[in-house]
This record gives C-alpha cells, sequence and structure tokens, in this order.
C-alpha cells in the first residue's frame, strides 16, 4: 500500500482529498503546515505528496525543493489555481511529478496520484 502525504492549506479540502485517496486503498497523512510536513518528512517515507503551490510560510517551489533533497524518492503532485498568474511564473515542473488545476475531481486526483507512482 502507497503511503501518501497529503498537505493542503485549505482544511476541509484536505480531509476531501484524504477521504477520497483513503477510499483507493492508500495510507494517507495529512499535515496542515509547513512544520508537519517537515516533520512527516524527517520521521517516515512518503511515496507520493500531494501539496498546494502557494504556502502561507514558504511557497511551493521552496518546499518542493526541499522535499527533493529530504525525501528525494517521494512524487509530488502540485494542485494549483488555474487563474493564478504568479503560479504561471513559477518552474515547478523541475520540481514536481504532476501539475493539476483546481478544481479538480476526486477520481482526477485518484488518478493522478497513481500515475505518479506507476
Amino acid at each position: 500500500m502507497a503511503k501518501i502525504l497529503v498537505a493542503l492549506t485549505d482544511e476541509r479540502v484536505m480531509r476531501y482529498v484524504s477521504d477520497d485517496l483513503t477510499a483507493h486503498g492508500y495510507d494517507v497523512h495529512c499535515a496542515n503546515s509547513i512544520e508537519s510536513v517537515l516533520d512527516s518528512l524527517a520521521e517516515d517515507r512518503f511515496d507520493a505528496m500531494v501539496c498546494d503551490i502557494f504556502q502561507p510560510v514558504i511557497d511551493g517551489v521552496a518546499l518542493f525543493a526541499t522535499v527533493a533533497r529530504a525525501s528525494p524518492g517521494t512524487r509530488v503532485v502540485a494542485l494549483m489555481d488555474f487563474q493564478s498568474a504568479r503560479a504561471r511564473n513559477y518552474d515547478i515542473h523541475v520540481w514536481t511529478d504532476s501539475i493539476l488545476t483546481k478544481p479538480f475531481t476526486s477520481q482526477r486526483i485518484c488518478d493522478e496520484v497513481a500515475f505518479v507512482l506507476n
């Protein structure tokens, strides 16, 4: 069973994604802050991480670079708001395995996680 770390800024969306991934058979762990993401990565190994590009403390690009150094085997699915002009200026493809734009369906996120794991 693949272990997935879900780190989203919106608690409601994080629970939605977590519940859907769990229903698809993944072992899901949630992190609601950058500190808890870093703690989780230090304590455990994750096959994939689902994360917002924009984070309150550091931006997602810096977080993705940190994940790549701390846990090189962890695949990253980045979520972004399609309308966000700032996101389009980032070269996030270097640090991520997949990018999903919001809104997304539960099936789409599960499909994307399955894709990056295969």
